[in-house]
């Protein structure tokens, strides 16, 4: 059986409520809206784009141990947002798998990432770029009934390096430090 579209408007729309529906649609900018530019403070999201490698340190209740981490970071939403799939191996905590999810909202001329992992955790972290080359996020939140803050610093020293720390504090007290050198591949 052949679709004949003449059939379909005569049976389910008029076509003066087809016309009505169309200008609706133009005088509330739906069809005639153009999409708006992507801010530059937005684009310094950018310099983290691709797939990066890292190795570091892990602090935990006074031992130290080595880590490595993996980051590959792609754009989302027509640039408008990054994503941000996270490895780290440690022979004290396991694999960590997350997924982090990202932009800049100019109503608070602040950066949020929201990360999801394989422990349990959500976090909203927000954050800016503090200097030209050094962009820092936080999330504040609780855990097991206290307050928890885990600041994230980068630093980049060069467009394929950066230096990366995870901080993370339990009622006042430090109980994670991680400090990581990543390098673009």
């Amino acid at each position: 059986m052949k679709y004949e579209l003449s059939r379909f408007l005569s049976r389910s729309v008029s076509v003066p409520t087809l016309v009505l529906a169309i200008l609706a649609f133009q005088h509330h900018g739906v069809l005639a809206q153009v999409a708006p530019k992507i801010p530059e403070q937005a684009k310094k999201l950018y310099r983290f784009l691709g797939a990066w490698e890292g190795k570091g340190t892990l602090t935990m209740e006074g031992k130290t141990s080595p880590i490595r981490v993996k980051h590959v970071v792609s754009k989302v939403a027509k640039g408008w947002g990054i994503k941000m799939e996270e490895t780290v191996e440690s022979s004290d905590l396991g694999r960590y798998v997350s997924l982090s999810i990202g932009g800049y909202d100019a109503g608070e001329d602040m950066f949020h990432i929201y990360t999801v992992d394989n422990f349990g955790s959500v976090h909203d972290h927000k954050g800016k770029w503090t200097e030209e080359n050094s962009f820092a996020l936080v999330h504040e939140g609780m855990q097991e009934g206290k307050k928890f803050v885990e600041t994230v610093p980068f630093t980049f020293t060069s467009p394929k390096e950066y230096h990366l720390k995870v901080l993370e504090d339990l009622d006042g007290q430090r109980q994670i430090e991680m400090d990581i050198v990543m390098k673009k591949k």
